[in-house]
């Protein structure tokens, strides 16, 4: 059903106007970091298990799980056709989730040709976060 803004204050029809292209652009982002750690886990599967495994009994991964399935953040990502991602959305996410760490993201960040389609189901999260690893790991530009 095609949102319809017409029956609202123009302020409140603004506003609603400004969260479609921001939810456009937070699933964009969701979905390359999920494709970034589809390939993380197929080119070094031995690595990325090694880094779930150590991150699993982490409060911060289980905050982050618990969140992911309360606002039912998977649907989002895949309810409609995959948003292409807007470069520097990306890389301002990203500096923001890593600022916190103490960690940076790469000048030259960018998405590889061959990223892979996003693997549905119960590893979503996880993909999410294994591309996020693999950009702080610096995994993600080409050699």
């Amino acid at each position: 059903m095609a949102l319809s803004f017409d029956d609202l204050p123009k302020a409140d029809a603004a506003l609603l106007a400004k969260l479609v292209p921001l939810s456009d652009s937070m699933r964009g982002v969701a979905c390359a970091l999920a494709r970034l750690g589809v390939l993380f886990r197929r080119n070094d599967a031995v690595r990325a298990q090694k880094w779930l495994t150590l991150l699993e009994p982490h409060p911060l991964y289980k905050f982050g799980q618990v969140m992911f399935d309360l606002l039912e953040f998977e649907d989002f990502m895949l309810d409609g056709d995959i948003p292409e991602v807007v470069p520097s959305d990306l890389a301002d996410t990203l500096k923001r989730l890593l600022k916190s760490a103490d960690l940076s993201v790469p000048e030259d960040l960018s998405l590889p040709d061959n990223l892979p389609e996003l693997e549905t189901g119960f590893f979503l999260y996880r993909d999410v976060l294994l591309g996020v690893l693999s950009v702080a790991l610096h995994e993600t530009t080409p050699d």
